[in-house]
């Protein structure tokens, strides 16, 4: 899989936030390197958050799984911010929004093939970030 420039490592993230690894645990195992963790702060309206993108390495079977969440860089995200996973065309396949004291959402997982195309969009109030993504 490939990262565009600005993604870091998530155990540089608990460096400097080290509170958000209790929220973490839930999304997957930190001490498993059979996944590829990274994460890319975003400002949308103002709000730091940070996207995280979590991939398996290579299986046998040749499908990545990735789970994708956004998660506040503060206490708690803002009402109704979205993650969206869109296809390589664009159409919206999964959303999930915030709720009012949700300090992360996160998109179901999902699975790929090597070489495939897609996109996660964070979006809020008319504004939208999105990253896309190579397999």
């Amino acid at each position: 899989s490939e990262f565009e420039d600005g993604w870091t490592s998530l155990e540089s993230l608990f460096a400097t936030k080290s509170s958000l690894m209790d929220k973490l645990r839930s999304m997957f195992s930190f001490k498993d390197d059979s996944y590829i963790k990274r994460f890319k702060e975003i400002s949308l309206n103002g709000n730091s958050v940070a996207l995280i993108v979590v991939e398996s390495k290579d299986s046998p079977s040749g499908k990545i799984e990735i789970r994708s969440q956004v998660q506040s860089l503060g206490n708690l995200l803002p009402t109704g911010i979205s993650l969206q996973l869109l296809s390589d065309s664009g159409s919206l396949l999964r959303e999930v929004k915030s709720s009012k004291d949700d300090p992360f959402v996160q998109l179901p997982r999902f699975r790929g093939m090597s070489k495939e195309k897609f996109s996660i969009s964070i979006a809020l109030d008319g504004n939208s970030h999105q990253e896309d993504f190579l397999i």
